[in-house]
Order: structure tokens, then C-alpha cells, then sequence
């Protein structure tokens, strides 16, 4: 999210994905058109430079421009640095929820880590805390911030990855259901028998 350099009364939405993940950002793009009225599409898949890793990428962009943004940025961005407030937060559903997962959370495959939720959040401690809080308030399931280096990330037991998901998939879009599968053995516990429960939700199309 930024103000455009020719056009300081507006803000723009930009949006990076994989080429795998091109049909998930269409739908994003469809949900925040249908929200804002705005005339957002998505490229078609290209090579682009990512400076972080010094590496070409196959990705997808898409941008978003409204003067109706101005007021979100005013919200999120506190002397020109994005912040999780109490505030922001109080104003997103289970579907920003649901959308923030799929933007920036996974499920562990690792031995270790296998099912446990993981938000790359990547935020101070304090903001963190917000985070799981909010994250308890819609789903009725306690998260916990883990410090990564200089920053936080989220966790979720994975006891209680099966109640998470029940919550979110029904905003989940159907190319990214690979964020809300868990992984079990052959032996029927309660947490399986919960996970598969959730399977009924039908996803979004």
C-alpha cells in the first residue's frame, strides 16, 4: 500500500504472487473490486527481479488504485510505517482472517513442526500479541507469538489446527487448499476426527 507519486489524493493496492498462485490473486483482486467498485486485473505471468534474493521469479502482479483507500492507509500506516493496531484489527472478519492465512500462513510438514499453524508475521512482540488476540476473538483458539531473529512470528498448536481451519475455510479459495491441510497417520484421533470433519466446508470458487 502506497500514494501514488502523480497522485496525492489517492493510494494503491500492489499485489505480488507466484504464477501458481495466479487464480488466488484474481479472486482477491474480484473480492476487493466487488468491495471498493474498483477496476483491478492481474498480469499475466512474467519474469520479475526480486532484490531480497538476487533471483528471477515467474510471478503474477496486480494494483489497485482508489481514493477510498486513503482512509484505510491513514488507519494502517502510522507515520509512514505499517502497524497492527487494536484499532485495524477490530475492523477485519474472519475472511481477512482467512485471507491474511492465505497470504502469509502455512501448515508445518516437518517432524518437528508437522500441522502446527505458522503465520509469518513478522512484526514487534507487541504487535504480535495483538495479532494472536484477534486471532482467539474470531476463532476461539489460542495463538502464540515465536521470536524469528529481530521479529515475531505466530504459532498454532496443532491440537488446535483442526478448530482454526474449521473457522477459515469457508473463505478459502479453492487453489489455495493446501493451507488448510493437515496431515495424520492411520490412527483415529480426535483431532483427525475434527479435521475431517472441517473437510465438509466447501471451499471458495
Amino acid at each position: 500500500m502506497g500514494i501514488p507519486k502523480n497522485r496525492p489524493n489517492s493510494v494503491y493496492l500492489s499485489f505480488t504472487h507466484s504464477k501458481d498462485q495466479r487464480n488466488y490473486l484474481i479472486y482477491k483482486i474480484n473480492r476487493i473490486n466487488e468491495e471498493l467498485g474498483t477496476r483491478g486485473s492481474v498480469s499475466l505471468p512474467r519474469s520479475t527481479y526480486d532484490c531480497r534474493t538476487n533471483k528471477y521469479y515467474i510471478s503474477c502482479q496486480a494494483m489497485v488504485t482508489n481514493p477510498a483507500l486513503k482512509e484505510l492507509y491513514s488507519l494502517f500506516y502510522i507515520e509512514g510505517e505499517k502497524r497492527f493496531t487494536k484499532k485495524v484489527l477490530n475492523l477485519m472478519n474472519l475472511e481477512a482472517l482467512a485471507v491474511f492465512w492465505m497470504d502469509d500462513g502455512n501448515v508445518g510438514k516437518t517432524t518437528s513442526a508437522v500441522n502446527k499453524g505458522i503465520l509469518n508475521l513478522y512484526r514487534p512482540l507487541n504487535e504480535a500479541k495483538l495479532v494472536c488476540e484477534w486471532i482467539e476473538h474470531l476463532t476461539n483458539v489460542k495463538a502464540y507469538p515465536y521470536r524469528d531473529g529481530s521479529s515475531y512470528r505466530i504459532r498454532i498448536n496443532r491440537s488446535l489446527m483442526p478448530r482454526f481451519i474449521s473457522k477459515i475455510r469457508p473463505f478459502v479459495h479453492n487453489s489455495m487448499e493446501k493451507k488448510v491441510t493437515l496431515y495424520f497417520s492411520h490412527y483415529n484421533t480426535k483431532s483427525k476426527q475434527e479435521y475431517e470433519s472441517s473437510l465438509n466446508i466447501p471451499l471458495r470458487e
